[in-house]
């Protein structure tokens, strides 16, 4: 089974807002970056999931308990099974 976010789309860099500026009445824009923010998956953060074993000693990763199909995933974290 694959996850909903399997493959999905990259995080947009940044948006552009805009406003009316009070005093002059002018249409005014902003760029907002979302630098600050690290695109990534974030499922395979939780682990923990049932008792620990000699392969996953912190418990099993979220994915693998749930059963997911992650394989080629353009996310899936370095060194995951």
């Amino acid at each position: 089974m694959t996850p909903r976010c399997y493959n999905r789309p990259p995080v947009d860099a940044g948006r552009t807002e805009y406003g009316i500026n009070r005093q002059t009445g002018e249409v005014t824009s902003v760029y907002l970056p979302n630098d600050w923010f690290t695109d990534r998956c974030a499922t395979w953060d939780g682990v923990g999931i049932g008792q620990p074993t000699a392969e996953y000693p912190t418990g099993t990763p979220y994915p693998i308990a749930h059963g997911f199909d992650c394989a080629c995933c353009r996310w899936k974290p370095e060194g995951t099974p």
